[in-house]
């Protein structure tokens, strides 16, 4: 008598849709495209990363509690949110953060963000290589406006905008006369620019 083969285990499959980020908010849907429930608590995983794909800074992650049925959908609002992950300020711990600290300010180098749906891969999938999303970061482009030397004076005035798609910080900025032959003459004049939105 032939035994019945048994069934194989039916397999979520997660997959991110409608990732959007724009002005530090970060808005998706995660969908349980398998055949399976996804058994919660669901993660997710954020790090910002540079041009070559290396972590800048992260990951942060946040927990969805419970499971998530075959086709059904977990939205995600990050105005909402609050994610653990290293320190901001440099301790070196794990803590707690608004979304918004961590998506407001691109850390210097990063190029863009890095999200992921069952970070850790605690929940078995069909595929684990559908749960990311790379969005690019929404920086500051710099731009000078004009640089003007009041006549009969030792006074210049820089002007500086900011052309970008977020806020720009406090930026160092060096000046220096060039000869003929593009040496660079003289000491160069240096100085801060003010934060510019």
């Amino acid at each position: 008598k032939l035994e019945p083969k048994p069934e194989p285990p039916k397999s979520a499959d997660l997959v991110l849709r409608m990732p959007s980020f724009a002005d530090g908010r970060l808005t998706l849907t995660a969908v349980n495209i398998g055949v399976g429930p996804a058994l919660g608590p669901v993660s997710f995983w954020l790090e910002w990363v540079n041009e070559g794909g290396e972590r800048e800074l992260g990951p942060f992650w946040f927990d969805v509690a419970g499971d998530v049925a075959p086709g059904a959908s977990i939205p995600v609002d990050s105005a909402t949110l609050r994610v653990w992950g290293i320190a901001l300020r440099g301790s070196g711990r794990a803590e707690e953060h608004k979304a918004s600290d961590v998506l407001g300010r691109p850390p210097l180098g990063a190029a863009s963000l890095k999200v992921w749906v069952d970070g850790p891969n605690r929940i078995a999938e069909t595929s684990e290589t559908n749960n990311s999303a790379t969005l690019a970061a929404p920086l500051p482009d710099l731009t000078f406006t004009r640089i003007f030397i009041v006549p009969n004076t030792e006074e210049l005035t820089i002007g500086f905008r900011n052309d970008g798609k977020a806020p720009a910080p406090e930026f160092p900025w060096v000046m220096s006369w060039r000869g003929s032959n593009g040496a660079w003459l003289g000491t160069p004049y240096e100085g801060v620019g003010i934060a510019l939105q």
